[in-house]
């Protein structure tokens, strides 16, 4: 072999040598540094058993009424309380079996049924994954790798070899830019990684992201913060952050986008509802509507409303029977309007007629007033004569106390009821939103 041979093998085998000598040095340190990671976890892991009541998801008495007694023993709000007692929820941990069992009966006369479940905190393994891993990696070998010069590469290995190196970089950009998520295992460590992610935020995202963070985490958070299940301070935290544990910024929107779709569906839903019960309502009076032809022969006439001295109006009107029956009382709404034609009042009232008003007889009947009565209005006083006072007729009654008709008020009242139910779930439904 010649001289140059000679040191052409001998540069080989040092380029060979020293790569490997580096990937065994850098081995045999992340092995040793994996190993005492997890010798610190096991020594630093405490074992704890704690006795779980747990909601199974079914009352054993009226739902309303079980939520409703939870409420209390929470003390918080019904709903609040509904949207906490899902299947599977830990209600409260004690060390020992005992109160555990005397909780479970106490919820069960409430209307609860609970069970206890055994939960073992940090119970120790033979030998952690991480320390396994370790062990492989030690007994890995590591084989002799020659690097050879760049100009002795080929476009291949150079190609293969770039796209390794982005792929690396871009791992590493990765590890870098990856959002943080929510995690910890105190109310300190998880407010500690929410304020992360609302930091990490994009500007114009952080108010739509608290507003979700709040969302996901407001039905019984302060009751979960307050209390701490016998001391656990760990499940406490995971029930109150459970729903957005594990999610970045974009994650929890989605999923607070996701529950506030399922409030639209319920608000529309009873939209829906209230608008069929309205038509029930009109259909019911249609029905109806014939049977109170006697009722229309009631006529009012000359109705007033008008004030001349003291604290309290004047109000009358006069009322014609027309129809064949002496009639001995008289049900009525009266309405009172300003001089915009607005409403201002509404109130039903009767009138008797001791001897009975005769048919083809007309009667002025005054309808009493008191100066804090809700007749005797101050605004419509300085306007008083430009207030239009109204009575309808709703029914009546012979002289042996039988309506002649029926009473469509409270069909009535339904339909005046569900378009202000209507009104209001639609103003609720436009502010649903982040």
């Amino acid at each position: 072999m010649s001289d140059n041979d000679e040191n052409k093998a001998s540069h080989d085998d040092s380029g060979a040598s020293s790569v490997t000598r580096g990937l065994q040095g850098a081995k045999d340190a992340l092995a040793a540094k994996m190993v005492q990671i997890a010798h610190k976890e096991a020594e630093t892991q405490q074992q704890e058993t704690v006795y779980n009541v747990v909601f199974t998801g079914n009352f054993t008495k009226n739902e309303k009424q079980a939520i409703e007694m939870m409420a209390k023993f929470f003390k918080q709000g019904v709903e609040a309380t509904k949207r906490l007692l899902q299947p599977g929820r830990v209600i409260k941990s004690f060390p020992n079996k005992a109160p555990a069992d005397k909780l479970t009966r106490m919820l069960l006369n409430a209307g609860l049924e609970c069970k206890v479940e055994l939960e073992v905190i940090g119970e120790p393994e033979e030998s952690s994954l991480l320390e396994k891993a370790a062990f492989k990696l030690d007994d890995a070998h590591i084989p002799s790798v020659h690097m050879p010069k760049f100009k002795e590469l080929s476009k291949t290995q150079i190609g293969t070899g770039a796209a390794a190196l982005l792929a690396i970089i871009g791992l590493i950009t990765w590890l870098i830019l990856k959002p943080p998520i929510v995690d910890g295992d105190s109310f300190e460590t998880f407010e500690a990684s929410v304020a992360k992610v609302l930091d990490r935020a994009p500007d114009d995202q952080k108010a739509a992201l608290q507003k979700s963070i709040d969302l996901l985490t407001g039905a019984g958070f302060e009751y979960q913060k307050r209390n701490t299940f016998g001391g656990n301070e760990e499940v406490a935290a995971n029930i109150a952050y459970g729903r957005i544990k594990g999610m970045n910024a974009k994650e929890i929107i989605v999923a607070a986008e996701i529950e506030l779709e399922k409030k639209r569906k319920w608000f529309l839903d009873e939209i829906e509802l209230t608008k069929q019960r309205i038509k029930e309502a009109e259909a019911e009076i249609a029905e109806l509507e014939p049977e109170n032809d006697q009722l229309k022969k009631l006529v009012i006439t000359e109705p007033r409303y008008y004030w001349i001295k003291g604290d309290a109006p004047q109000i009358d009107f006069k009322v014609t029977n027309n129809t064949n029956a002496r009639i001995s009382r008289l049900f009525f709404q009266g309405y009172l309007y300003d001089s915009n034609g607005n409403l201002v009042v509404s109130k039903d009232f009767s009138y008797s007629v001791a001897i009975g008003l005769r048919p083809k007889q007309s009667k002025y009947i005054p309808l009493y007033t008191k100066p804090d009565g809700v007749w005797a209005n101050q605004t419509i006083k300085k306007q008083w004569r430009a207030a239009k006072f109204r009575a309808t007729v709703e029914n009546a009654e012979n002289m042996k106390g039988k309506p002649i008709g029926i009473d469509l008020r409270p069909y009535r009242q339904k339909i005046t009821d569900g378009q202000k139910r209507i009104a209001e779930l639609e103003k609720q439904l436009k502010n649903i939103g982040l």
